[in-house]
């Protein structure tokens, strides 16, 4: 499914969440992650809910769902046998692509209503803070892809243990203008850091399906190479 998000929010916003997470499950997990970040706050959680309990759709269910819709979606949606549409690994994907902000606010609200639901989403995805359980090897090769400037942004809000994995797998000469930037780099707002820490982890991420780096996916899970 191919579109502006712009012009499909516009489309879907008034829908019910059922529907909204039917259609959106047509969607590349980041086109619809750009359309998570504009839904109503009272829309999102149960959205991304029926989008995890999606894990076959029938054609008859298909079927309601066009005849809801009225022939919006009708040259978008097609209709074959039991299609692999949602599930907890494509909602994973898609929290993996929305931005910092909305996925924390995201996690906040679905702690308190789906715990379980919360945490099975969570051991799907890769985020920033899972770079501590990553091998130095593999923080060496992504280390090397970075602006350094997102590297500064990136660790103005981090832990100290988190500082430390980046400083002992980077060069000396990058890890002290690094330390330097970051004694003078002040006022940094939460959203740039945040963004920072976005584009590091896509380039993780892209590495990772590269096979040249090893990273890991909830608790027990074994390391994987891609």
């Amino acid at each position: 499914m191919k579109g502006d998000p712009k012009a499909l929010l516009s489309l879907l916003q008034n829908e019910r969440p059922q529907v909204i997470a039917l259609i959106m499950a047509y969607m590349d997990a980041q086109q619809a992650a750009q359309v998570l970040e504009q839904l109503p706050d009272e829309k999102r959680i149960a959205t991304v809910e029926s989008m995890a309990r999606m894990d076959r759709v029938s054609p008859e269910a298909i079927a309601i769902v066009e005849e809801e819709m009225k022939r919006k979606f009708a040259t978008i949606i097609t209709s074959e046998d039991n299609m692999n549409l949602g599930g907890i690994d494509y909602v994973a994907d898609m929290m993996n692509h929305i931005d910092r902000s909305s996925e924390r606010k995201i996690f906040e609200e679905l702690d308190k209503r789906n715990p379980e639901l919360s945490q099975s989403i969570r051991e799907k995805m890769f985020v920033f803070e899972n770079i501590l359980e990553m091998d130095d090897r593999s923080v060496q090769r992504f280390v090397r892809e970075l602006d350094t400037k997102d590297v500064v942004y990136a660790l103005k809000s981090a832990s100290e243990e988190m500082r430390d994995i980046f400083f002992r797998n980077m060069s000396k000469r990058m890890a002290d203008s690094v330390r330097g930037d970051l004694e003078i780099t002040t006022n940094v707002r939460l959203k740039d850091a945040e963004e920072a820490q976005q584009r590091i982890v896509n380039v993780i991420r892209r590495l990772e399906e590269q096979g040249e780096v090893i990273i890991k996916k909830g608790e027990g899970d074994d390391d994987i190479l891609v």
